[in-house]
């Protein structure tokens, strides 16, 4: 593999972001999800003003996954984020976002990502995933994360069911 390199964001990179944002969203989302959900959501969560708002907001940080200086994923963490209800993540930082172009699926670029931001994150660590996105609930296994509850996840109009998992 050729080599990668992590990142934190910059304003340059919103558009490319929010590309990547857009290709990789629905791919995430349980197959039943309505497409005008999806473009909803992304409309209104992941356009490059998005991004540029993200890099502006105290306790987050937007990191950039790089292959050979082109941007192919993205991770955003929030160190402090707020209860979900479940006493074992209440307390966790917040892996909130890991994507990676699907070119790069399987070529060991998504692990790299997420080993890598965790090292700007000390202590437990939580994320939500779909309860029906069995490939992504592997990879956080393999990657030290247990389910530990539910949660919801608003897409669009659409309120999904996600596993809250955790990384001691």
């Amino acid at each position: 593999m050729r080599p990668l390199q992590i990142r934190p964001a910059t304003v340059a990179d919103c558009d490319p972001l929010s590309h990547i944002a857009c290709r990789t969203f629905a791919l995430a989302c349980p197959a039943s999800t309505p497409a005008l959900e999806i473009a909803r959501h992304i409309e209104a969560q992941l356009q490059p003003v998005h991004f540029r708002e993200l890099l502006q907001q105290p306790g987050k940080i937007l990191l950039v996954l790089e292959l050979d200086q082109q941007l192919i994923g993205y991770s955003l963490l929030t160190p402090e984020p707020g209860p979900v209800g479940v006493e074992a993540a209440d307390a966790a930082q917040e892996f909130t976002r890991c994507y990676v172009v699907p070119e790069q699926h399987g070529s060991g670029a998504a692990g790299f990502l997420m080993s890598e931001s965790l090292k700007y994150l000390a202590g437990p660590v939580r994320l939500s995933v779909s309860e029906e996105n069995p490939r992504a609930i592997r990879f956080y296994e393999r990657q030290g994360f247990r389910i530990v509850g539910q949660t919801t996840f608003q897409c669009g109009n659409d309120v999904q069911r996600d596993w809250l998992m955790l990384k001691p």
